[in-house]
This record gives structure tokens, C-alpha cells and sequence, in this order.
């Protein structure tokens, strides 16, 4: 029966809410391994695009596998300032040499690909209390939009675009181990390079969750929905031409 009790005890213990979830925070430099899946909805009729080294076979959904780091700062208490730092672009960077190597092959295909080359978000801590913080602010991206239209050559909207919005962020304890994590953002361009300059503007939706323990253990999903797009070749437009990122992380925080 002692057993049975101390097993109870050691399984319960690790669902007692801690009195503070500051000892989360002292890790604010996170690395790990990350795949990404890259989705869009627009299929070029017969499967062939033109590119800068000629036509090549299109590859709808495309993946990666590589690595992925990232920064949070963030102050305890209400009002406290907190920021995020991410690129997807080093997240990248791998498969996109991999890419252009490939580009020269005419017998490999090519696909869509979204990325945000710089992330940053701010914020205030609005709530704080032992178990739980929410914080908004505003956050900016520069993200690049590849992508071909339904007749295999470039669409209008393909090119980079400097984005800002809002977003929120918070966390909210779950045990003394481990923490749940989450943010949204919805960013809008306020500057583009983009293939065709009167081309319509996307938008861009970003959920993050994620799960940590308090030795810096991380799981998570980052994913983006891309918004307003459309087919220049048709003109068509609407929610059934958007595209996305998804990418599962496992990471590491640290303190450096």
C-alpha cells in the first residue's frame, strides 16, 4: 500500500502548480531540429512551371528537414516588455542552397516556397500572475512568396514583402515542469518587391503553440497561412488559392 501511495505522490507532483513561472524565462536562446511542409492550394495545368533556368516539373507540397534557432526575452511581472527573434530563413538556408543546386538540373522539380527571411515582435505584458502571461504588441516580418500560376509561369505576387501587425503571445503553466506556450499575428504589407507592382496584396496569419519544461526542453508547431492570393493567369482569387508553412520543432532553450 506504501507503494502504491509514493507512485500516487510522484505522479501528482508533477501537475502542482509552482508559485512562479520566472525559472522558465532564464533560458532565452532556443535550438533544435525543425520540418517544414510548405502547402498551396494552385496547381499549374500539366504540371510543368518556367523558371529562370527553363521549365521543370512542379512539385506541389515540398518539405525540409534542417535545423532552427530562434530568441525570447522576456520580463516577468504586468507591463514587462517582451521580444521574440526568429528567421526561417536560417531555417532554410540548408534546403535553399540544396535548391539552387538542383535548379540546374533539368530532370529535378522545383515547387512553392514561403519563408520569413526577419521576424520581430514586441510587446507589454497586459496579465501576469503566478500561473499565467498574456502580452500584446506589434510585430514585423519581411516574408518571401514563391509561387507559380495556373499556366506554369510566375505569379504577379511572387517577390518579398515588408509586413506589420499586431499580435499577441502568452503562456500559461501547466505543472512545475512544464509550460504551455502560444501566439498569433496577423501581419499586412507596407512595403513590396514583388514580380508585378499592381499585383493585389497578400496578408499573413501566424499560430504558434507549443509545450516547454523547465530544463528548456521544447515541442511545438509554427504555422502560417497565407491570405489574398491569387492566379494571375485566370485572375481567380479567394481563400481556395491560399498557401502555408507548417513547421514542427523539437528544440532546446539555453542560456548563453
Amino acid at each position: 500500500m506504501k507503494k502504491i501511495i509514493l507512485f500516487f505522490l510522484l505522479i501528482t507532483s508533477s501537475f502542482v502548480k509552482p508559485q512562479y513561472q520566472d525559472e522558465f524565462y532564464n533560458y532565452p536562446f532556443a535550438f533544435g531540429i525543425v520540418k517544414t511542409f510548405i502547402m498551396h492550394s494552385l496547381n499549374p495545368i500539366g504540371g510543368i512551371v518556367t523558371t529562370s533556368e527553363g521549365e521543370r516539373k512542379y512539385e506541389k507540397n515540398p518539405t525540409a528537414f534542417s535545423i532552427t534557432l530562434w530568441n525570447e526575452w522576456n520580463q516577468t511581472g504586468k507591463w514587462a516588455f517582451n521580444l521574440i527573434f526568429k528567421s526561417q530563413f536560417l531555417n532554410d538556408f540548408v534546403p535553399v542552397i540544396v535548391s539552387a543546386i538542383n535548379s540546374q538540373d533539368e530532370n529535378k522539380s522545383t515547387g512553392p516556397w514561403f519563408c520569413s527571411i526577419l521576424e520581430f515582435n514586441c510587446g507589454l505584458n497586459f496579465y501576469y500572475d503566478r500561473t499565467t502571461r498574456a502580452a500584446a504588441g506589434l510585430s514585423a516580418n519581411s516574408f518571401v512568396v514563391n509561387i507559380w500560376d495556373s499556366q506554369g509561369n510566375y505569379n504577379a505576387q511572387r517577390g518579398s514583402y515588408m509586413n506589420l501587425g499586431p499580435y499577441i503571445n502568452g503562456d500559461y503553466l501547466l505543472s512545475n515542469e512544464w509550460m504551455l506556450k502560444g501566439s498569433f499575428q496577423m501581419v499586412f504589407p507596407v512595403v513590396k518587391f514583388n514580380e508585378v507592382k499592381e499585383a493585389k496584396n497578400p496578408y499573413f496569419v501566424n499560430f504558434t503553440t507549443g509545450i516547454m519544461n523547465n530544463n528548456g526542453l521544447y515541442f511545438g508547431i509554427d504555422y502560417t497561412i497565407i491570405l489574398g492570393m491569387t492566379d494571375s493567369a485566370t485572375k481567380k482569387e479567394g481563400p481556395s488559392l491560399s498557401g502555408s508553412r507548417l513547421e514542427i520543432k523539437l528544440a532546446w532553450f539555453l542560456d548563453f
